[in-house]
């Protein structure tokens, strides 16, 4: 049985991952109007989703084995100081 802070983690969590599965969706819906914002192929677009689902899977693994090994806390803060890298520079 969940108590309720532990119902209200679990919710938010939930929703969370439903929006980004949302957002990832709506993506690939709009791959033809992306690739003619950025002057890409459809091809170019399609890779680059295909390469964030694979290093998806790479992501979890490692960054699991890192969370078993060092705790939670600070693997988590390496992984969004490293998205946000990513994001900024992209």
């Amino acid at each position: 049985m969940l108590n309720r802070q532990q119902t209200a983690f679990f919710l938010v969590a939930f929703f969370a991952w439903t929006l980004d599965a949302f957002d990832f969706f709506s993506v690939t819906l709009n791959i033809i109007e992306i690739g003619k914002t950025f002057n890409k192929s459809v091809a170019h677009i399609t890779w680059g989703i295909t390469v964030t689902l694979m290093l998806r899977s790479v992501g979890a693994i490692v960054f699991g084995i890192a969370g078993d090994r060092f705790g939670r806390k600070w693997p988590f803060v390496i992984n969004i100081a490293f998205y946000a890298t990513l994001e900024i520079l992209t």
